[in-house]
């Protein structure tokens, strides 16, 4: 796994008249502050990426339907200097918090109808924070 990259198992409570998911407390892993939540949509065979945010790590929970996660790492002093790791996380598939440490580019795609992520980020947005680049900067692993 990349360096700086984490998944962790989500609980969820089981209630007959609706369960509670929980996503993130301020003694889990990978918790670096609060700043902002907010929850980004993608459509189905769409695709969102490249990112780097370059001051914050983030927390990123598929809250509907099911989305496939790639994260490279051009760090060149990382360990996993080059790497790909892909992720496909979902409440029904697979109900874990992804976190990833500022410096590492990210790009995502829906895979059903209906695909909500939430983000959960230590200081505010800031369209200055971060990088962009198109999506054939990196090939997104099929």
């Amino acid at each position: 796994m990349i360096s700086g990259v984490f998944l962790t198992k989500n609980r969820i409570i089981e209630n007959p008249l609706g369960n509670i998911f929980h996503i993130l407390k301020s003694s889990s892993k990978g918790y670096c502050g609060f700043g902002e939540v907010y929850i980004s949509s993608i459509m189905k065979n769409k695709i969102k990426g490249w990112k780097r945010h370059n001051e914050i790590t983030i927390n990123l929970t598929v809250i509907e339907g099911k989305v496939k996660f790639a994260i490279y790492d051009d760090r060149e002093s990382s360990k996993t200097f080059g790497e790909i790791n892909t992720f496909i996380l979902g409440p029904n598939l697979d109900f874990s918090r992804l976190t990833i440490a500022n410096g590492l580019w990210v790009a995502f795609m829906g895979y059903e109808e209906k695909n909500l992520i939430i983000n959960v980020i230590p200081s505010e947005h800031d369209e200055l924070e971060a990088d962009n680049q198109p999506l054939n900067f990196i090939n997104f692993p099929n």
